[in-house]
């Protein structure tokens, strides 16, 4: 992304950081869009990655339940955004 830091952000006042996070929030959600495009890219073209990932997690979470995990979809499963 390699964006400049601005000067607020390295100050000792709480308040001057704060109010900078407003001013530079369109500034750093610009690069951030750019990453997350890229890396959408990225792993669209690699398919195999993708199948393993998912076989990875499903294992992972075969044993979750919702009684446990209430942000699950149900028993074993996320629900798809």
């Amino acid at each position: 992304m390699n964006l400049n830091i601005p000067k607020e952000f390295y100050s000792d006042n709480e308040n001057v950081i704060y109010e900078a996070k407003f001013k530079y929030a369109k500034y750093f959600l610009s690069g951030l869009n750019f990453i997350v495009d890229s890396s959408f890219s990225y792993l669209w073209h690699r398919k195999k990655f993708l199948l393993d990932f998912n076989i990875k997690i499903s294992k992972e979470i075969s044993g979750l339940t919702k009684q446990d995990f209430p942000m699950l979809y149900d028993d074993h499963r996320f629900s798809r955004f």
